[in-house]
């Protein structure tokens, strides 16, 4: 289940972009709702309840965390799936990918709101775009890096 090294960086860099914007988004829609929030993690039984500024650093961590490994799922589908989508260019078939990766986190993410969804949707179709950009500028670089070696 080996991916080439151009894909796998460019899920790494795509990656990097959904959990660094996603968390970016998250923490200004918390600190919007700063105290929903604070009453949500004072109710929520711990003892004792972490403050807003620690559970908002630890969610944009845990997101760029979630970015990354994304990113590389992705990649892993992408490169799958290219026989499914036929002649559909890799830039749809990434954002199409994206949509789906966005779909399947609202689903997961605690904190529903009908604006932050649409932003996570729209921030993870963006994903996905730069997801097959980034493939096609990498394997281009590295095709070019192997013939350069082949002359030689």
């Amino acid at each position: 289940m080996a991916i080439s090294r151009s894909l796998f960086r460019a899920g790494i860099v795509s990656g990097g972009f959904w959990g660094v914007f996603t968390g970016f988004f998250s923490y200004l829609i918390l600190s919007l709702n700063r105290s929903q929030v604070t009453s949500y993690l004072n109710g929520s039984g711990t003892s004792p309840a972490p403050s807003f500024q620690t559970f908002a650093f630890v969610l944009v961590i845990a997101l760029i965390i979630l970015g990354l490994m994304g990113g590389i799922i992705i990649s892993i589908i992408f490169e799958r799936t290219g026989h499914l989508f036929g002649k559909l260019s890799p830039g749809k078939r990434g954002i199409i990918l994206g949509l789906v990766f966005g779909l399947f986190f609202i689903l997961i993410y605690p904190f529903p709101g009908d604006i932050s969804d649409i932003g996570y949707i729209l921030i993870s179709a963006l994903s996905g775009y730069f997801l097959s950009s980034f493939y096609m500028r990498f394997s281009k670089r590295y095709d070019a890096q192997n013939n350069n070696l082949r002359k030689v």
